[in-house]
């Protein structure tokens, strides 16, 4: 005997009649009729509700809404040797949000960093690195003699 697929709602609050016929309608488009729903309730779910049919997951929560956009937006990574202060990460965070719009801010601290700052937005890098500017002074140093 076969086991019917669970599908799971997951809402902050217990849906309403009409609510749950309209869930139900949606997943029998998608699954068919075969299925067994579970509803569970969950304060923290904001704006919106999750269905998992299976190992699947859909989310279509304010957060879940939220994570999907942040994931389309570009990432800056911050390399230093130490970690940035708040007012550092924000005037850094502040300066690429000028430049490129809303933007995934990341911070790396690499103790191999002697000090300064590695900035990598896409495939732009931008090296204020001691060690980099260290390399360039030796490189003209050796052009010179």
């Amino acid at each position: 005997m076969t086991q019917k697929p669970q599908v799971v709602v997951t809402t902050a609050h217990k849906l309403t009649d009409s609510q749950k016929r309209a869930v139900l309608k949606e997943v029998k488009q998608k699954v068919g009729t075969g299925f067994e729903l579970q509803e569970v309730v969950n304060p923290q779910v904001v704006g919106g509700l999750k269905i998992n049919i299976g190992q699947k997951e859909f989310d279509v929560t304010v957060a879940g809404k939220l994570a999907k956009l942040k994931s389309q937006l570009p990432t800056a990574t911050a390399t230093s040797a130490i970690k940035l202060s708040p007012a550092q990460r924000q005037k850094i965070n502040k300066m690429l949000e000028e430049s490129y719009g809303p933007i995934n801010f990341e911070e790396v601290v690499d103790e191999s960093v002697v000090g300064g700052l590695k900035l990598r937005v896409g495939s732009a890098e931008y090296d204020g690195t001691i060690q980099t500017k260290l390399s360039k002074i030796q490189a003209l140093l050796k052009q010179q003699f």
